[in-house]
């Protein structure tokens, strides 16, 4: 008899150090460079198709760690172009904070923070994709398959464009 109010103490004092330890095991970690997405995407700045940009912005803070991400271009039919960009580095973190790939010519003012070495947004309609697999800091770009959109943060299609895009992009 005196032996059920131990055991009934002895389990409300486990189930309150279970619960204190599960307050104080780490949550797990937000992406590095995935709660951002493509805002703009210009293949003609000022009507010169040598001025192209793509913007991206961060939803939240933390999330900078985009070298090695990889900026990527595919025709009106959805036909993979080609990489247009390897970012070389990270950007300064900052929630909402704007980081742009540009060509050597940005119109209106625009600061790059890289440079895309040449012109390759399709100019009447097609798709541009940023990003890399994981949520951990990009790895060699090599190593991923750019045949698989789901490997991208975000896809932005415009004109009239056929092919397929990656679920889920704005």
């Amino acid at each position: 008899p005196r032996s059920r109010p131990r055991a009934r103490a002895r389990a409300a004092r486990l189930a309150t150090c279970l619960a204190i330890a599960g307050a104080m095991a780490p949550a797990p970690a937000g992406a590095l460079f995935h709660f951002a997405h493509i805002a703009e995407v210009n293949a003609r700045g000022g009507n010169d198709p040598t001025n192209q940009y793509v913007e991206i912005v961060m939803e939240s803070s933390g999330q900078n760690l985009v070298a090695n991400s990889v900026l990527s271009a595919w025709d009106c039919a959805g036909n993979f172009l080609g990489d247009l960009l390897v970012v070389p580095g990270n950007v300064i973190s900052g929630d909402n904070r704007r980081w742009i790939m540009a060509t050597k010519n940005p119109v209106g003012g625009i600061t790059r923070d890289f440079e895309i070495p040449s012109a390759g947004i399709p100019l009447a309609c097609g798709q541009v994709c940023w990003g890399a697999p994981g949520s951990l800091p990009p790895t060699d770009p090599n190593s991923w398959s750019r045949s698989n959109l789901s490997n991208f943060v975000d896809c932005v299609a415009y004109g009239p464009y056929t092919g397929a895009t990656r679920v889920g992009s704005r």
